[in-house]
């Protein structure tokens, strides 16, 4: 064993060293030991250790064994770090610019990249069309829930927030469960008090999705006949993206700050009304006489002034949303067939990888959202929860491509022989390799095989 590596060794170094008094290695003070392998001499040479770690083993940075050799040792360490790993190889050999070569050859670890992959950024997306159109109030509605909230009985009850999309006007209802049943009496409450609205955005809550399914399972054609009201667009946001419905979460925000300051007080507040009001009586029905006069003019000033307001509302408010221009370091482009991680509440190492199937833009050209393909189905997924791993499965075109075009022994990239003895080197200086190209081979799926590189010593 110690004769195979060190006709290794010197192998490598034959390849990559011409003589030890090259201008490079003049400051390690290389010489070659009576087996022929180069060694330096260390500060160590006085210690009493082995000799390997007071003469190590001098090793280039580029060549393909050595980045092998730093790959096995740090895959038998249980995956290590770089300074570790850089010090356990130290205690045999020395290699050229040890911390830049043992880095770029562990960054294709692929138990390092489960842990190490970061998700990509993305540019934030435009309001929608919905969010500024001129509507009326509640027309376009957000929901969510917030809570629980602890009664004094011991039971729990949730906070149901709409909002509007446009003009930011909030309705609180309450509900003691989340099923789809209870969910549908607040709802109802909700329309007879503010309106019928016409799109609704909410997550992907069971209450939610099982309210649009029965209101899909209704008769139209019957309440159409009946009735002249629209049906409801139900607008549901990607999974595990609640940054998509940022406009409805920023207000459960601030009711969560209000709720935990007011919760805690009992105090009834004392008010000049619970002293200084002795009459009862308070009816005037002669000033409702001299006013339904001009009932007509004063309903029709609350129309206009009503509408002043909303205009002057929509063009302040939206005249303060700047640009939201987010310096993104991480950028990342994926493409179909890219193998990527997918976050969940699992650990880390146990996260399920998938499959980039489809790539879905928005109305501005940006991918935001993709289909995902995992063991257990298609999944749609927004980009920041996905952690690509540098790895692409070709499609079925470019595998066609792939096995019609020139084989891979013809790029250079992987020089393979049929014959054996032709891979045998002359152990003189001058000693290189001649492989003898082969045809590429193919499976029975269409999948190209590549032939292992194997070094015949």
């Amino acid at each position: 064993m110690k004769e195979a590596e060190t006709i290794i060794w010197k192998m490598i170094q034959k390849t990559s060293f011409r003589t030890v008094n090259e201008e490079r290695l003049r400051n390690l003070r290389p010489f070659i030991d009576p087996s022929g392998v180069f060694r330096i001499k260390t500060q160590l040479l006085m210690s009493k250790d082995f000799e390997n770690f007071k003469y190590a083993i001098l090793l280039p940075s580029d060549h393909i064994v050595v980045q092998k050799m730093i790959m096995h040792k740090h895959k038998t360490l249980s995956p290590c770090g770089i300074q570790t790993l850089m010090s356990t190889l130290r205690e045999e050999f020395w290699i050229l610019k040890s911390r830049r070569t043992i880095r770029k050859a562990i960054k294709t670890c692929t138990v390092c990249k489960r842990f190490k992959a970061k998700h990509p950024e993305v540019q934030a997306a435009p309001l929608s069309e919905d969010r500024l159109r001129d509507s009326a109030t509640f027309e376009t509605t957000g929901i969510d829930l917030a809570g629980p909230l602890y009664l004094r009985d011991g039971s729990k009850a949730w906070v149901v927030l709409y909002t509007c999309a446009v003009y930011r006007a909030v309705h609180l209802e309450l509900v003691t469960s989340l099923t789809t049943d209870k969910f549908l009496l607040p709802f109802r409450r909700f329309i007879v008090r503010r309106g019928r609205p016409s799109i609704i955005y909410t997550d992907n809550g069971s209450n939610f999705t099982g309210s649009n399914q029965a209101l899909n399972k209704v008769d139209w054609n019957k309440i159409n006949d009946d009735t002249s009201v629209s049906r409801i667009q139900w607008e549901f946001i990607p999974p595990t993206s609640p940054w998509w419905g940022g406009f409805w979460e920023r207000l459960i925000g601030l009711l969560k700050a209000i709720l935990r300051k007011v919760l805690d007080l009992e105090l009834e507040p004392l008010t000049p009304a619970m002293f200084l009001r002795d009459i009862q009586e308070s009816g005037i029905p002669d000033l409702d006489q001299i006013g339904s006069t001009s009932l007509q003019k004063r309903f029709l000033y609350r129309l206009k002034l009503r509408e002043d307001l909303r205009k002057r509302f929509r063009s302040k408010y939206l005249g303060q949303l700047g640009s939201y221009a987010k310096r993104s370091r991480n950028r990342y482009t994926f493409c179909v067939g890219d193998v990527v991680l997918i976050e969940s509440t699992a650990k880390r190492i146990n996260w399920p990888l998938g499959k980039v199937v489809q790539l879905i833009e928005g109305k501005d050209g940006v991918v935001r959202l993709v289909k995902i393909r995992t063991k257990q189905g298609d999944l749609l997924r927004p980009i920041q929860r996905l952690y690509p791993l540098e790895v692409s499965s070709p499609n079925d075109g470019d595998l066609r491509k792939l096995i019609e075009g020139p084989t891979i022994c013809e790029k250079g990239e992987c020089n393979i022989s049929s014959d054996p003895s032709s891979l045998v080197p002359d152990y003189g200086w001058g000693g290189e390799l001649s492989p003898t190209p082969v045809p590429q081979r193919v499976s029975r799926c269409g999948r190209a095989l590549r032939i292992p590189r194997r070094l015949y010593l």
